[in-house]
């Protein structure tokens, strides 16, 4: 298969690909098993035992294209949310929130427009429990009256949270693409017919869809694959096939025209997409279209990103996707937003520029190469994570019915040519066949926002070392996947921030991307994008980092590029410009999310001096004023060895990649960082309640308490705390959405911070509701002051958190991504293991002294529609 493409490849990408391709027919063939019980339900069984984690995953054909009759009414939706963890003719839905509670189990479901999805994550040795629990969801639900209610007004809730201007944009889209197929519907349906549904219509489909013989049953994990599959045939015996009665789905009509649609929403940027009927995932043209779709608009170095973003300026992103579903011929869609309006006519010119480039010209060798390399890559790094793997066989056995599709996947597109490209562009990319949608903020003018680990079988441990410029390495051995994880953190961030500077941190972090002695913005991108990967700079309360995660045998060109980035920024004043004006764009779209809205003003409140009040980004005014001295500057006092912490986790030899490690940050000297002293935030001293408006029609709700630094030993009971308030078994949530429905949400949290953070309390509801959420969250605070947790809750809430740790953190990058946020915090990077052993210590009596001791002075900030 090597024959065809090895002509247009370098030695060393051809010994890439091979690596790929060998370890992905390897794992595809080695420990899996596909077959067909009795009843006709098909399961597919995959050992991996990298971690002691199971998935299990059950998927039914009945997503929202098979509705029949009650098309646009998302009823395969309803049925989701009443059939996961509700009543059973065994088993309460009480008792499946305290078993889910007690083994640890990461769940969820989901329903897409060709199927819904059932899945549980457990610690391997809980695979009995939820076999037994997944499979009694699906064969026993007695569809309880009111749990059915309760999910009506949970869904209710959703649709309006998807009444934002990302669910806007893609809906017309959407309508503007297909006009016939069901796929033009949403899958949560529309209000109006979804509130028609009845329990005699949830009945009927339960009948015609929920069958042995429409489903299949995934198993992924640390078992015998034997084994598991006795298991899993022992629990179904009883499950009995029926007939199917499935709709016959219209096929699209053939587009004849352009069709054009421009339309104003209520919206702070506008959006731009434009889109081609092409193909499903069984036809042959899926491979070039995808690898365009990577040339034209995939990765900072793309072609519209470098002409659009990069070189004009003129947009927020840019991307373009190849969607190709078994069901129905799929689309090749290029996405814009663009601040300014008047832009569009220029963007449009440009994308359509291109089109005809690729119509006329052939992409160049090394696009080709890049593309590929790209596409490889990115099949192979997220699939460490077992969940993702169970995911990947139901995605692909549901389009193509073959588990290992991936593999041929991965073989056809490195078998793309640049005449396949060439060719699909001229067959597809005409105006006939095109759909352009338009949607602008609307004219009107808006009034102003008004305040009133296990390592069973990884191959080593994690090591530090100091190195002799002042570097803390962190590194870990993991030969199980031939990937590599690598974070650079930097202790900074708002902590170190103040009204005037705010936003330098993300500004100067992003900048480190931009232009180094070496080599310039789009040669850096580059570095990453021909390996297949990316690296991301990303800027948080107490630190700052850069993150990449890439194949092992591109350490040396990346361990370089690193070390480049850090220590020989140039900042130049054109890249700072352009950042600049991609900043300002990123905080004037924060307006169009209620959450980050409402979050923000809690922290002004919640923080009347310490520098945690400060948003991330920055303020429009004071990312306008920051200078390229002042970014100088802050990486002058902040970027230095003796304040960096490298943590590199994967496939490597320990002693080498040491000895790697010295010689790419050999030229980094340390300038010995002292970091300013910051002042504690005040005591609190009375209770506070603000109120805060906007254009928004949910009101979301956060209440505070000042707790205590992460460093603190009560850190962990207010730890085992947060589980009391989140979660569907909480006491919070049977509060609030047990018995009603009152919430889309509502969970607590404490973060760990460097200084003292607050316990919080978090609910998004309706305007008619909040008054009474606010009586019940302060309620259930009051409740813990005052009633002693039983011992079987105490020791759920504690299991749950130990209980997940694996299913968490199984990837390198999860596992590199801790170690080093606690190791630059001041903890260590030992924290979470001791933080596991002292969450077991926890008491009954810890739980109420805590309560007591920190619930007691309160900010209360409730963001709400604006009064007509």
């Amino acid at each position: 298969m090597f024959t065809k493409i090895k002509q247009n490849l370098t030695p060393k990408f051809i010994f890439c690909l091979m690596l790929i391709l060998s370890w992905t027919t390897l794992r595809a063939q080695d420990d899996i098993m596909k077959v067909t019980l009795d009843n006709g339900m098909t399961v597919v069984v995959k050992e991996n035992h990298t971690a002691e984690v199971v998935s299990l995953r059950a998927y039914v054909r009945s997503g929202s294209i098979y509705e029949g009759k009650y098309l646009g009414c998302g009823i395969s939706h309803y049925f989701e949310h009443i059939l996961a963890g509700g009543t059973t003719t065994n088993h309460t839905e009480d008792y499946f929130n305290k078993l889910k509670q007690k083994i640890g189990a990461s769940y969820n479901a989901y329903t897409s427009r060709d199927h819904t999805c059932y899945y549980l994550t457990v610690n391997s040795k809980y695979l009995d429990e939820a076999l037994s629990m997944l499979a009694d969801w699906l064969m026993n639900c007695v569809f309880d009256s009111t749990e059915i209610a309760r999910e009506k007004g949970v869904i209710l809730k959703e649709i309006l949270m998807r009444e934002t201007p990302r669910h806007k944009v893609w809906e017309i889209f959407n309508n503007a693409l297909y006009k016939v197929h069901p796929t033009k519907y949403p899958i949560i349906g529309y209000t109006e017919l979804f509130k028609k549904i009845t329990r005699d219509d949830i009945l009927a489909y339960y009948d015609r869809l929920y069958t042995p013989n429409n489903m299949l049953f995934i198993a992924v994990g640390d078992f015998n694959k034997d084994t598991v599959l006795l298991k899993i045939k022992e629990t179904f015996k009883d499950f009995e096939r029926k007939p199917l009665d499935f709709p016959i789905l219209p096929a699209e009509p053939r587009q004849v025209s352009k069709r054009v649609v421009e339309t104003e929403l209520d919206i702070s940027a506008t959006s731009l997409a434009i889109g081609y009927h092409t193909v499903n995932i069984s036809d042959g043209d899926m491979y070039p279209l995808d690898v365009l779709a990577n040339v034209l608009g995939e990765g900072k170095n793309s072609r519209l990103n470098k002409i659009l973003k990069q070189k004009k300026q003129i947009v927020n992103y840019a991307y373009s996707y190849s969607h190709t579903p078994h069901y129905v011929n799929g689309s090749f869609v290029i996405r814009t937003e663009t601040s300014d309006p008047q832009n569009v006519v220029e963007i449009k010119h440009v994308i359509f520029n291109e089109i005809e480039k690729a119509k006329k010209k052939y992409i160049s060798e090394y696009e080709l190469k890049k593309a590929k390399k790209q596409i490889l890559a990115e099949n192979l790094l997220y699939e460490q994570d077992i969940r993702v793997q169970a995911s990947s066989i139901g995605r692909y056995w549901i389009a193509t019915k073959d588990p290992n599709f991936s593999e041929i996947y991965v073989r056809r597109i490195q078998q793309v040519t640049k005449e396949d490209i060439k060719r699909v562009a001229n067959k597809y990319f005409h105006d006939e066949n095109m759909v352009v949608v338009t949607i602008k903020p609307s004219s009107s003018e808006k009034p102003p926002l008004k305040e009133t680990v296990s390592e069973k079988v990884s191959v080593g441990r994690v090591q530090k070392l100091k190195l002799d410029n002042g570097i803390t390495l962190l590194f870990k051995r993991n030969l199980n996947f031939p990937t590599i994880s690598i974070k650079a953190a930097f202790k900074g961030g708002t902590r170190y921030e103040t009204e005037e500077d705010n936003g330098i941190t993300n500004f100067m972090v992003e900048m480190l991307l931009r232009g180094t002695r070496k080599r310039t913005a789009e040669e850096i991108v580059e570095e990453f994008e021909r390996i297949g990967s990316s690296v991301n700079a990303t800027a948080e309360k107490d630190r700052f980092h850069l993150a990449t995660d890439i194949l092992r045998d591109d350490i040396d060109r990346i361990l370089d590029v690193l070390a480049d980035i850090v220590s020989n920024p140039t900042f130049p004043d054109d890249e700072i410009e352009k950042l600049r004006k991609e900043i300002l764009a990123n905080i004037k779209r924060q307006q169009d999310d209620p959450r980050t809205i409402a979050k923000q003003f809690f922290h002004q409140q919640l923080y009347t001096e310490h520098p945690y009040r400060l948003p991330t980004l920055g303020t429009e005014k004071s990312v306008s004023g920051i200078t390229r001295e002042e970014i100088r500057a802050y990486y002058e006092r902040y970027v230095d060895p003796s304040n960096m912490v490298l943590g590199i986790f994967g496939d490597f030899d320990e002693v080498t990649i040491v000895a790697k490690v010295k010689g790419a940050f050999r030229g980094f000297k340390s300038k010995e960082t002292l970091l300013p002293e910051i002042s504690p935030e005040p005591e609190l001293l009375n209770d506070k309640e603000v109120f805060n408006y906007y254009r928004h029609p949910q009101v979301t709700i956060f209440l505070g308490f000042p707790a205590v630094k992460s460093s603190d030993k009560d850190y962990y009971v207010l730890k085992v705390i947060q589980n009391i308030f989140s979660g569907n078994y909480s006491r919070l949530h049977q509060a609030l959405r047990g018995e009603r429905d009152l919430v889309y949400y509502g969970y607590g949290y404490q973060r760990a911070n460097i200084d003292r953070a607050a316990f919080v309390i978090s609910a998004q509801t309706s305007q008619k509701n909040y008054e009474e959420v606010v009586v019940i969250l302060k309620r259930e605070v009051e409740r813990l002051k005052s009633e002693s947790l039983t011992d079987e809750e105490l020791e759920g809430f504690k299991q749950e958190i130990i209980n997940l740790y694996p299913i968490y953190y199984q990837t390198n990058a999860d596992q590199v991504s801790q170690a080093v946020f606690y190791e630059t915090i001041g903890l260590g990077y030992q924290f979470f293991d001791e933080f596991l052993n002292n969450i077991q210590k926890v008491t009954k009596e810890d739980v109420q002294r805590v309560a007591r001791k920190y619930f007691n002075k309160s900010v209360l900030a409730v963001s709400m529609p604006e009064s007509e």
